[in-house]
């Protein structure tokens, strides 16, 4: 049913809050969305809401409104989206302000996405394999001594026993993996990583959310008449990925032409900017497209 497949890359602009509510039980009162394994993701839902309200001919290619179905002839999306995935955080290192962040588990994950577009020989199965071998030690990877501090790995206030390892990024293919625009800022700012044992690179991610305090004040005494509550944002520069599957179908675009929602989800999304989310009136959850298929 869907014949065309792409990678979908986003990379965060500003803190991005995609909800699941008010959470019970947990470390904030307004919780992002996570994976089954506790990272941060963007639901689907979410991911195709945000693309349905920003995108004027892609909408065409998503079915009707709730509350539409019976009057659209079109009673199903021609596009279908996978939850979006953790792939790089920025961490706070003591040299260059931040550094980016990956582990063997989120590198597989992104690898599962690939191979369903199609890409299999670029995949860096057999290189992630030796260096997760490295990290089996606890002991983190990076591309350049710049992010160590006298010879150790401190990210997140967290002290890491490190190495580093040339042609890290070489090694993981992500010249061959990433946009470049993504790679140019990894190329720039260093990566790092981080083995999944002990749940360390689980911990490194938590540890770069941003938790902020909000109030809501009464417009005419100028006092807090609600709050304060706290909110968990995922921070700029993370960058995440969603697979993205389309049907053959075609539309008349509003332009007149006639084209296939593939072509006209490609055009009008690859190097954009939307808002995902919440909070988009004070400046939350702008992030950059970027799409990625084996033709490149």
């Amino acid at each position: 049913m869907y014949k065309s497949r792409i990678l979908m890359y986003m990379r965060a602009i500003t803190p991005v809050h995609v909800g699941v509510g008010r959470g019970y039980g947990v470390h904030v009162d307004l919780p992002v969305q996570r994976d089954e394994f506790g990272f941060p993701s963007v639901w689907s839902s979410s991911l195709k809401g945000a693309v349905k309200s920003w995108f004027r001919d892609v909408d065409r290619c998503l079915g009707p409104d709730p509350g539409k179905l019976e009057a659209e002839e079109v009673k199903q999306s021609s596009i279908s989206f996978t939850d979006a995935k953790l792939v790089l955080v920025p961490v706070r290192v003591v040299s260059g302000v931040y550094t980016y962040v990956t582990s063997p588990h989120l590198l597989e994950g992104l690898m599962s996405y690939l191979h369903v577009v199609g890409v299999q020989e670029e995949l860096p199965d057999k290189e992630l394999q030796e260096l997760a071998e490295k990290l089996n030690s606890g002991v983190a990877l990076v591309t350049n001594e710049r992010v160590l501090y006298n010879g150790k790995l401190l990210i997140n206030e967290l002290d890491v026993r490190a190495e580093r390892e040339g042609g890290l990024i070489e090694k993981l293919k992500m010249s061959k993996l990433l946009p470049q625009e993504i790679l140019e800022r990894v190329m720039s700012k260093g990566l790092v990583l981080v083995p999944d044992s002990g749940n360390l690179s689980l911990t490194v991610v938590n540890r770069s959310m941003l938790i902020q305090y909000r109030v809501r004040l009464n417009r005419t005494t100028k006092t807090v008449e609600e709050g304060p509550w706290s909110e968990e944002y995922i921070p700029a520069e993370t960058v995440l990925a969603s697979l993205v599957l389309c049907t053959d179908r075609r539309i008349k675009t509003s332009g007149g032409e006639e084209v296939s929602c593939f072509d006209v989800f490609k055009r009008e999304v690859d190097g954009k900017v939307m808002f995902v989310g919440g909070k988009e009136t004070i400046g939350r959850g702008l992030v950059k497209l970027y799409l990625y298929s084996q033709t490149g």
